[in-house]
């Protein structure tokens, strides 16, 4: 549970052939997409993308594989 105003960020790495055995160790992250909170300054907690889940991914993305977080 989030209870101070936060950011979402969602990253991207491009990974070897073999993703599933990659351990995420990179410093080729880059940043996709970010969701900023929505605060009334004391209880009141919300996303703008509450209930909604699109990501824009960038259309110039080389093929391949990639992890996501956030």
């Amino acid at each position: 549970m989030l209870t101070n105003e936060q950011v979402i960020n969602i990253y991207m790495v491009k990974t070897p052939s073999n993703v599933a055995a990659w351990d995420g160790s990179s410093d080729e992250w880059f940043k996709v997409h970010k969701v900023p909170t929505i605060t009334n300054g004391s209880s009141s907690l919300s996303f703008p993308t509450q209930g909604i889940n699109p990501v824009i991914i960038p259309l110039n993305l080389p093929d391949g594989q990639y992890l996501v977080c956030l």
